[in-house]
């Protein structure tokens, strides 16, 4: 396939770090930090105003927000709706980049019967660009980042295990989705 061509950010690179509580703030601007990453586990019926205080505190510190929202663990279906409602949420508050999902290519984070990179693009992170979009198109959106793994030599499922795919083979499903036109960058672990 022809490669992707887009533009790139102009400007210098900003770097960050993940916390729960922002704690530190003046080790992290010491550090160079402009970011912090805060984690939210969405369950059906959260409310994004749940994050407004962390969000709150942050710009106060002069940081960027990114809020990375995977799911509940091992789930067997998906809420997408109400999913990509949170998300919509999350970005009238305020935030500066928003991860969508997290190791969606592992049972243990998505539902075992439906792990495939096409899902994810079409079910997930394309409705959840189009809607964040929506309420700020400078709002950067970030796929999930998937599990690096070369243990099911494509997709399948183990005993012991459980259900994946390699991180390369479901990225390559990504790509063949059109991923590319649904997100600013890609979450990578």
């Amino acid at each position: 396939a022809a490669p992707v061509t887009g533009t790139i950010a102009a400007g210098a690179f900003e770097w960050g770090g993940q916390t729960h509580g922002l704690a530190n703030p003046d080790k992290m601007h010491y550090a160079g930090m402009a970011w912090v990453k805060f984690q939210h586990k969405w369950n059906p019926g959260d409310s994004p105003s749940d994050e407004s205080g962390r969000i709150g505190q942050a710009h106060a510190q002069n940081f960027k927000v990114l809020m990375s929202v995977p799911g509940p663990s091992h789930p067997t279906s998906i809420d997408y709706a109400g999913y990509i409602s949170y998300l919509t949420g999350l970005a009238s508050q305020g935030v500066d980049g928003i991860e969508v999902w997290n190791e969606m290519n592992l049972e243990r984070e998505w539902p075992a019967n439906d792990i495939n990179g096409a899902s994810y693009v079409n079910n997930m992170l394309k409705p959840a660009y189009q809607s964040i979009k929506a309420v700020n198109p400078n709002i950067l959106v970030i796929s999930g980042a998937p599990s690096p793994t070369g243990y099911w030599g494509g997709c399948g499922a183990d005993a012991l295990a459980g259900a994946g795919c390699d991180d390369w083979f479901y990225l390559a499903q990504m790509r063949d989705a059109g991923a590319a036109s649904y997100m600013d960058c890609m979450g990578i672990h």
